[in-house]
C-alpha cells in the first residue's frame, strides 16, 4: 500500500466519520441521490484536466480550498468510484482508483505547506513569508473578561452560517480552520489559527443576497496552547479557548475593532441563520436533498467552468429521484455511529473493494 493511501487511513482509524451528520437528514440519506455521479463525473473531469496539460497546483486552485477537497475525498470522492463498480454501473478497478487518489493527494498537497492528511494537527495554508506580512496588518483586539463573549460568539456565529446553509454534513464547503501558525509579534511567541468564512452570500443555492462580506478572524493563543485540527478540519481539542490572547477580523477586506460593529455582524448573521433554518424545516425530504445536492456541486463549480459545464446537478439528480422517490430516504440512516473505524478504513479504502453495508 503506498505512503498516501495508509497515511489517510490512519486518520480514519484516529478519526473516523462518526459525526451526526443529521440536520437536515443523514449523510447518507442526502449522498444516496448522487455520491456515484457526482464521483465519476469529477473523476473523469480531472483526468481531461490533467491529460490537458493543467498542473496540479492549477487543478488545487480550482478546488479553492484544501478543506473542499478533504470533504470531497472524504465523502464522495473515493467510495462512490467504488459503490460504482459495486452497482455495475462503470468499471473503476482498484488500480484505477488508487493511482486516482494519489492524484488528488498530489493536487492537496500543492494548496498547503503542511501535512496534507493533518496528520500533525495543523492546516497550515500560508507559507512563513506570507503569515509574516498577514500577521503585521492585523488589527488585533486585546481578549478581556468584557468582551470574550462576543468575539467568541463571532466565531460560532461563523460555524452556525456554514452549518445552517451548507448542512452540517458539508459545514467545510464554506468555513475553513487554519493553523495553528508559530508567528512572533512584538517579540513575543504566539500560536495563531484563522477562521476563513469564504462562502459567506451564496445565492446561487439559495436564491437570495445575504447582504454579507466574506470574513476572516485570526486568534492569537499563548504558545503553549493545544490547538489541534483533523482531516476534515474539525478542531480535536477542546481548552484552547483558555489560552486566548488577542483576535482580530476581517469583514470584506477591513478590519473590524469597533464592538457595536461585531456585536451588529453578529445580529445580522444570527438572523440569517434562523431565516434559512425555517426554510430547510419547511422543505420536505427530497427537496432537503436536492438542496443537498446543490451545496456539493456549488462547492466544485470551478472545476466545472474550466470544463465547459453547468454545476447544477438537475440533468442527473432529477431522473435519479424521479425513479428512486423517498426510497434512500427511507431505508438508510446515520449509522455511522455502528461501524468501527477498522471497517471505515476498509469502506474507503481505494485499494479495497468492500462497501460494507453502505450500498446495502
Amino acid at each position: 500500500m503506498n505512503n498516501y493511501i495508509e497515511n489517510y487511513l490512519d486518520i480514519i482509524r484516529s478519526y473516523p466519520p462518526g459525526k451526526n451528520e443529521n440536520w437536515p437528514l443523514a449523510g447518507n440519506q442526502i449522498l444516496a441521490y448522487f455520491d456515484v455521479d457526482q464521483s465519476l463525473d469529477i473523476y473523469q473531469r480531472i483526468n481531461t484536466l490533467l491529460n490537458n496539460g493543467l498542473s496540479d497546483k492549477e487543478i488545487g486552485h480550482l478546488f479553492r480550498k484544501p478543506t473542499i477537497l478533504r470533504y470531497f475525498i472524504s465523502e464522495n470522492g473515493i467510495l462512490g468510484l467504488k459503490l460504482a463498480k459495486a452497482f455495475k454501473i462503470k468499471e473503476i478497478e482498484a488500480k484505477q482508483r488508487t493511482d486516482y487518489f494519489e492524484t488528488l493527494s498530489k493536487i492537496l498537497k500543492t494548496m498547503v505547506v503542511s501535512d496534507p492528511y493533518c496528520l500533525d494537527g495543523r492546516n497550515l495554508v500560508w507559507n512563513q513569508e506570507e503569515i509574516g506580512k498577514i500577521k503585521d496588518r492585523v488589527e488585533w483586539i486585546d481578549v478581556t473578561e468584557q468582551n470574550r463573549k462576543k468575539l467568541l460568539g463571532l466565531n460560532v456565529d461563523l460555524f452556525a452560517f456554514a452549518w445552517s446553509y451548507f448542512y452540517n454534513l458539508f459545514t467545510g464547503l464554506a468555513t475553513e480552520l487554519q493553523g495553528p501558525y508559530e508567528i512572533m509579534l512584538n517579540g513575543n511567541h504566539y500560536r495563531m489559527v484563522v477562521r476563513d468564512s469564504f462562502e459567506i452570500n451564496p445565492k446561487d443555492i439559495w436564491g437570495f443576497e445575504t447582504g454579507l462580506s466574506p470574513i476572516k478572524m485570526y486568534f492569537l493563543f499563548t504558545p503553549e496552547t493545544e490547538y489541534k485540527l483533523n482531516f476534515e478540519n474539525q478542531p480535536i481539542t477542546h481548552s484552547h479557548n483558555n489560552g486566548l490572547i488577542k483576535v482580530g477580523i476581517e469583514y470584506g477586506g477591513r478590519f473590524v475593532v469597533n464592538e457595536k460593529v461585531i456585536e451588529a455582524i453578529g445580529e445580522k448573521i444570527t438572523s440569517l441563520n434562523s431565516r434559512v433554518h425555517k426554510i430547510v424545516n419547511s422543505m420536505t425530504p427530497i427537496d432537503q436533498v436536492r438542496k443537498g445536492a446543490y451545496i456539493s456541486y456549488y462547492s466544485l463549480r470551478k472545476i466545472y467552468e474550466k470544463t465547459n459545464e453547468e454545476w447544477r446537478p438537475d440533468k442527473t439528480l432529477e431522473p435519479f429521484i424521479k425513479k428512486f422517490g423517498n426510497e434512500f430516504i427511507t431505508k438508510k440512516g446515520n449509522d455511522s455511529a455502528q461501524r468501527e473505524a477498522q471497517e471505515w478504513a476498509r469502506i474507503l479504502d481505494p485499494s479495497d473493494d468492500y462497501i460494507g453495508s453502505i450500498g446495502g
